[in-house]
């Protein structure tokens, strides 16, 4: 969903024209970017918390030049659903037990064995190099 889509989304469940909900969208976005610059956080009961977060300074390399460089401080926004946000989005048919057992069936706990390296592999990557 855009925020046009949103936007559309408003007027249908308020019955209100497109106008009017573009006016109401931009209002609330404007105050919870408000309240970040202000507070570092916006919790909405029931929706998630928005926090502003401070990445450190870090040295990166770039990857073509090999070059050392310096990112400095910088400012980003994160957010964080609260459980019943999460409960919502949860399909219906999975209760906790099974839900965390779909968890483990995309995720094995054991990465399989990887195939031991041939004598004739270790050549044709020698040769690479």
């Amino acid at each position: 969903m855009n925020k046009r889509e949103l936007i559309e989304a408003v007027a249908d469940e308020l019955g209100t024209t497109k106008t009017a909900s573009a006016e109401y969208v931009d209002a609330v976005l404007r105050t919870i970017v408000a309240g970040i610059q202000r507070d570092e956080k916006v919790a909405l009961s029931g929706f998630g918390t928005f926090r502003r977060r401070t990445r450190k300074s870090r040295e990166i390399i770039n990857p073509s030049s090999k070059e050392r460089m310096r990112l400095p401080v910088t400012v980003t926004v994160g957010f964080t659903a609260s459980q019943t946000l999460k409960d919502e989005i949860r399909p219906d048919e999975l209760d906790d037990g099974q839900a965390d057992d779909a968890i483990r069936e995309v995720k094995p706990d054991r990465a399989p064995e990887a195939e031991a390296a041939t004598s004739e592999d270790v050549e044709k990557l020698s040769h690479c190099a």
